[in-house]
């Protein structure tokens, strides 16, 4: 709860760290945001969807190749808008 903000993929670190109110940047390519990220304070989390490459791979474990689709600066960037919201909040 101490953190400016957390990165992290679909995992249980980011559901512990949305439930004590850290921001994060949650990055998704195989599974849906919609259905297991964030699920409230949305104004305060940044979510990453990438379209899933192959629609066969139903695993995150089996194929990660579109998490390679999201971009170092694109998470940089998100972090900062997260950081800036904390400067004016």
């Amino acid at each position: 709860h101490r953190l400016a903000a957390l990165v992290t993929g679909d995992t249980g670190t980011m559901h512990l760290a949305v439930a004590v109110s850290t921001p994060v940047v949650a990055m998704f390519a195989v599974s849906d945001a919609v259905r297991s990220g964030p699920a409230y304070d949305l104004e305060k989390h940044q979510v990453i969807q990438k379209p899933r490459l192959n629609r066969a791979i139903r695993s995150k474990s089996n194929d990660q190749s579109c998490m390679g689709q999201i971009t170092a600066d694109e998470v940089f960037q998100r972090v900062q808008k997260i950081l800036e919201q904390c400067e004016h909040g």
